[in-house]
């Protein structure tokens, strides 16, 4: 299946693939993601077109790539009901509690500290 950013990007590739598993539709399968599709261009190639979708409004600025619209979202959310830098290095704290617990987890036995969050770009 096809997955949009929206989706997780390569986490939500392994997902589709569990679910497909789990549910019978598949007994193997192979989880595949690309940066750039087989073919076609980048969807940002042509910023300039006047897209008939919500990035119409995004691309034109330079709002280009996932990370870029979830940084503004996230931005927005700040606003809208008041979360702070504090408020998200507590979630981002305990994802990283959680993979410090576990040893298969890129982050194991690398603990975060408030000043390593605050100080990062």
């Amino acid at each position: 299946s096809k997955v949009g950013f929206g989706g997780g990007g390569s986490c939500a590739t392994l997902g589709h693939l569990a679910a497909a598993v789990a549910t019978g539709q598949a007994s193997v399968g192979v989880a595949w993601r690309s940066r750039k599709r087989g073919s076609g261009p980048r969807p940002w190639k042509n910023t300039a077109v006047q897209l008939p979708t919500p990035a119409q409004w995004t691309r034109p600025y330079g709002l280009l790539r996932p990370a870029d619209e979830i940084g503004m979202l996230a931005r927005r959310y700040m606003h809208e009901y008041g979360a702070t830098r504090d408020h998200l290095f507590n979630v981002a704290l305990a994802c990283r509690n959680r993979a410090n617990q576990n040893p298969a987890a890129i982050m194991y036995d690398r603990p975060l500290t408030r000043e390593m969050y605050m100080t990062s770009r």
